[in-house]
């Protein structure tokens, strides 16, 4: 048995603003105001054919993250904050999953420009946090519905599969709005994004989060700091190190994923590949993990698994199916230095 003692708290950061309980009502305003003006503006480039080099094109593409940021500038001023390793070694995961790509894209010549990767980022990063909490919400609904609906806007509780599909999700809109060459993009940056879910689960270990069922294995662990999240929620024996699992099983995908790049012909076939793989060992750790089912005897992580590899197989398939032709699209003006 091995035991985690460690502090999950990095530091605590009190409000120096009282706004009283309507803070939400405010955030959610200047937030909906803000994206509203985003679409209007990425509207009126679209329909003016304005380039993605001017004034204009650069303030859109910084938009969300001066939306992200001001939602965290907001909440340290107005409320109690605690700040736990968990957010702060996520936070280097998300910079590895967008700083890789742009190190690795510097002055190559590989069909995806360091300006793709910057325009499709915050768009992708503002989807994949709404997208994680969205799943949470709906696989904890009975937390929060009826006497908690206030709590669903929040980040405590996040959900991994939801980043995905929501960085997924919004990164091929805005590509197909933007004529980015989706499929290239997306296979380019797919080793970064599992080699920053595998940091991302250094956070969980630390955090005493995603643990698993009850085990007397040799590598069990047992949570004994009370700032844990499992000592919180009263786990009191050694537990399958189901968080270590995925760091593992995400090394292997993102070796992999590596030792396949550039071998495969078909745009979007790596990241189809890292879908399929991800979700594959998802579904058997999570038979190890101490969740609630949720449906047909599966927990919402299986479900999801079972989903994606139902979409990213025939996808696949499919590709490859297909004349090199027709899944090869000609660069766009984008992909100009």
């Amino acid at each position: 048995m091995i035991e985690i003692g460690i502090d999950p708290v990095a530091f605590v950061l009190d409000g120096v603003l009282d706004i009283g309980s309507h803070w939400y009502w405010i955030l959610g305003g200047v937030g909906g105001a803000l994206l509203v003006f985003v679409l209007l503006v990425s509207a009126f480039m679209e329909k003016y054919k304005l380039d993605d080099r001017s004034p204009l094109a650069r303030a859109l593409i910084i938009s969300p993250l001066v939306l992200v940021a001001a939602i965290a500038i907001f909440s340290v001023l107005t409320l109690e904050f605690t700040i736990r390793w968990y957010g702060i070694i996520a936070a280097i995961g998300t910079a590895v999953v967008i700083g890789l790509p742009l190190l690795w894209a510097r002055g190559k010549d590989i069909g995806v420009t360091r300006d793709q990767i910057l325009s499709a980022a915050p768009w992708c990063l503002v989807g994949g946090i709404v997208f994680s909490r969205l799943i949470h919400v709906i696989d904890q609904w009975h937390l929060y519905y009826p006497d908690n609906l206030r709590g669903i806007v929040g980040f405590e509780g996040m959900g991994i599969f939801g980043a995905i599909i929501g960085a997924t999700l919004v990164g091929v809109a805005y590509g197909r709005i933007r004529k980015l060459p989706v499929g290239r993009i997306a296979d380019f940056v797919a080793p970064a994004v599992i080699l920053g879910q595998a940091i991302g689960r250094v956070g969980c270990n630390i955090n005493g989060c995603c643990y698993g069922k009850p085990s007397d294995l040799p590598w069990a662990v047992f949570y004994t700091h009370p700032n844990s999240e499992a000592i919180q929620n009263g786990v009191a024996q050694a537990v399958h190190p189901t968080a270590a699992y995925e760091l593992i099983w995400d090394l292997i995908v993102f070796g992999i994923l590596w030792s396949l790049r550039g071998r495969l012909k078909r745009e979007g076939a790596l990241f189809l590949v890292y879908l399929i793989a991800y979700s594959v060992g998802r579904l058997f750790i999570s038979m190890y993990r101490d969740n609630d089912p949720f449906l047909f005897g599966l927990v919402e992580a299986q479900v999801v698994s079972i989903l994606v590899l139902l979409v990213s197989v025939p996808m696949l398939i499919w590709l490859y199916k297909r004349r090199p032709s027709e899944t090869a699209p000609a660069a766009s003006q984008d992909s100009e230095e």
